[in-house]
């Protein structure tokens, strides 16, 4: 907060958050982050945009492929959230590399949604 609004400093920050309540809290007047700032919302994350996106991501960077059905699995297991989409995706890749598979299939995605949920940070908000 010292650094947020330090005199004559120029700062950019940006918070992101799945819980609306939460980051509106920070924000409001008396609110721990209360400053002058510009608030805007990002829209959800479609299905289709995160499908695309794993798969083209891991293809291009992590050297693996994925399966649509594999990132449907781990969308439903998260319910698109964020952080547990993001989660399982790297409990999917980290078994893939670990069984040395070049390929995510609905098995491996369904084992990794597993191992995602034994997570203590899965039942975060």
């Amino acid at each position: 907060r010292a650094v947020m609004t330090a005199p004559r400093r120029t700062v950019t920050f940006l918070f992101a958050g799945s819980e609306q309540a939460l980051t509106e809290s920070l924000f409001e007047e008396g609110g721990l982050l209360e400053v002058q700032g510009q608030p805007f919302e990002l829209d959800e994350i479609t299905a289709h945009a995160w499908t695309e996106g794993l798969r083209a991501h891991m293809r291009e960077y992590l050297d693996v492929t994925i399966a649509r059905s594999a990132v449907g699995i781990l969308l439903d297991a998260s319910g698109g959230h964020p952080y547990r989409t993001m989660l399982a995706a790297n409990r999917a890749h980290a078994r893939a590399r670990e069984l040395v598979q070049a390929h995510i299939d609905d098995a491996l995605a369904y084992d990794a949604v597993a191992r995602a949920r034994r997570d203590r940070r899965w039942s975060l908000p």
